[in-house]
C-alpha cells in the first residue's frame, strides 16, 4: 500500500517524515529477465506470512537502533 499521500500531507503540515517499506511478495520478473519459470506457482499465503515475520524481525532491530536518534527537534 502506498503511503505517498500521507507523507505529502504530513510534510505539508510541517511534520518530519520517515518512510519504511517491507516487501513480502514482489511481482516476479518474466523468465527471459531471470524470473521464475511459468510453471512455478506464485508465493502463497504461508510464504508471504513467513517473509513478513522475517522482515518484521529486521524492522524491529532497525527501529530499535534508529528510535533513540530521533527526537522532537533534532536531526537523525
Amino acid at each position: 500500500m502506498s503511503t505517498v499521500a500521507e507523507a505529502v500531507a504530513a510534510r505539508h503540515c510541517g511534520l518530519r517524515v520517515l518512510g519504511l517499506s517491507l516487501i513480502t511478495n514482489a511481482a516476479p520478473l518474466p523468465p527471459e529477465d531471470g524470473g521464475p519459470a511459468p510453471q512455478d506457482p506464485p508465493a502463497g499465503h504461508q510464504e508471504v506470512l513467513e517473509a513478513a515475520g522475517a522482515g518484521a524481525r529486521h524492522l524491529r532491530e532497525l527501529l530499535a537502533r534508529l528510535a533513540p536518534r530521533l527526537d522532537a527537534g533534532g536531526h537523525a
